[in-house]
């Protein structure tokens, strides 16, 4: 995802971590979950966020470039 700020293009990153992938729950957020769909739902609540605070312009977001979820 990328969004304009000052005049300089920024990508957030998403990246998701399984921190115990051979436990119980961490093969079960493997098959059951994913990277992927925790990847979208980031995008997604990031999304959500900015409407439900009416950040609809780039100078009113915050400017972050990484966004990380662990599991």
């Amino acid at each position: 995802m990328a969004f304009q700020k000052g005049g300089q293009a920024l990508t957030v990153t998403y990246t998701v971590t399984n921190r115990d992938p051979n436990s119980a729950g961490g093969i079960r957020f493997t098959n059951a979950v994913g990277i992927n769909y925790t990847k979208q739902t980031l995008v997604n609540s990031t999304n959500f966020i900015w409407a439900i605070f009416q950040q609809t312009v780039d100078a009113d977001k915050k400017q972050y470039t990484a966004l990380n979820a662990f599991v």
